[in-house]
């Protein structure tokens, strides 16, 4: 879940930049909202062993 090494501090594509910028803050929002208790290690272990985490987590806050 770490998206910060996918940008790489030379990068010069900027439309790459603002959307992984962008997917980090809504994952560390979500994060925030749902799994507050849970480590990004931890978590990551728990997405990783159950591949219906990251959707549950999604489909619970589409916009009503």
């Amino acid at each position: 879940m770490n998206l910060s090494r996918y940008i790489t501090p030379t990068s010069k594509n900027y439309n790459l930049n603002c959307n992984l910028s962008a997917l980090r803050i809504c994952l560390i929002a979500l994060k925030a909202d749902l799994h507050p208790e849970a480590s990004w290690p931890a978590l990551q272990e728990r997405c990783q062993n159950n591949p219906q985490i990251p959707f549950q987590i999604l489909v619970k806050h589409r916009p009503k």
